[in-house]
């Protein structure tokens, strides 16, 4: 069961607050994005070629690693 959906479920319905809903459509949203992010490093691979020729990092793991991050942080402040 996705961590979003074991959060919602942890609170009776009379207890959310309009802020509570704003900050879950927030987590919701980055859980979206990272997973198709996944999805596209899962296919263009760990390592991507610059301009130059060389092999990197693919800047995607940045992206995935800091929208994680953003997301936990919102889920700690609920």
């Amino acid at each position: 069961m996705p961590l979003v959906q074991l959060h919602a479920s942890a609170r009776a319905k009379e207890d959310w607050r309009d802020m509570d809903l704003i900050l879950l459509a927030k987590i919701v949203k980055m859980e979206a994005d990272i997973r198709a992010d996944q999805v596209e490093l899962d296919t263009v691979g760990m390592m991507v070629e610059n301009k130059r020729g060389t092999q990197i990092p693919n800047p995607l793991i940045s992206v995935i690693d800091t929208l994680e991050r953003r997301q936990l942080d919102v889920i700690r402040s609920m």
